[in-house]
């Protein structure tokens, strides 16, 4: 939703006591879902347009050998 500029459909993924963590370059921690909201339209400009980036998320595979080891 993101890079589709969606930044309402976004938000709704959140629960409304949600807290996204961020770096102080972000504006450290989003603290419910209406500030996950505003604070990502803040970084979807409107003169950017829909998809002119894509982030791509993957799911990693962990296998755990043991109780202290995982590869």
């Amino acid at each position: 939703y993101y890079d589709g500029k969606e930044i309402d459909k976004l938000a709704e993924l959140f629960t409304e006591d949600a807290v996204c963590e961020f770096s102080d370059k972000y504006g450290g921690h989003w603290v419910g879902r209406e500030a996950i909201r505003a604070n990502y339209a803040r970084y979807s400009p409107p003169d950017k347009p829909r998809y002119g980036g894509l982030h791509a998320g993957t799911n990693h595979v962990i296998d755990i050998l043991g109780p202290e080891d995982a590869v």
